[in-house]
């Protein structure tokens, strides 16, 4: 960017139901990309992806990897789960 220009930030509030609105079809069309094979598809999701995801909380999230419910990889201090555990949690099988 030059000396003369500048930016402006900008703040534009919406009601919660029209945010999560977007969010889910910013999902559907990262869904669609995925299944044309535009955009490779993830393998791996962080915990708190994860989490995001299926919308749990961390106590949630503890309890189905403490119980063997939920498969997590832990390399380090950081906790990776197979994407295909979101299936798995929204067919009722971790229940």
């Amino acid at each position: 960017m030059s000396e003369n220009q500048s930016t402006v930030k900008q703040v534009v509030e919406l009601p919660l139901e029209q945010f999560e609105s977007f969010v889910e079809g910013q999902r559907r069309i990262l869904g669609a990309l995925q299944e044309i094979k535009a955009i490779k598809p993830v393998e791996y999701y962080t915990a708190y992806e994860f989490m995001n995801e299926v919308k749990i909380r961390r106590w949630k999230f503890n309890q189905l990897r403490e119980s063997g419910k939920l498969k997590v990889i832990q390399r380090g201090h950081k906790l990776y789960v197979p994407s295909g555990e979101v299936q798995r949690y929204f067919r009722g099988e971790m229940e």
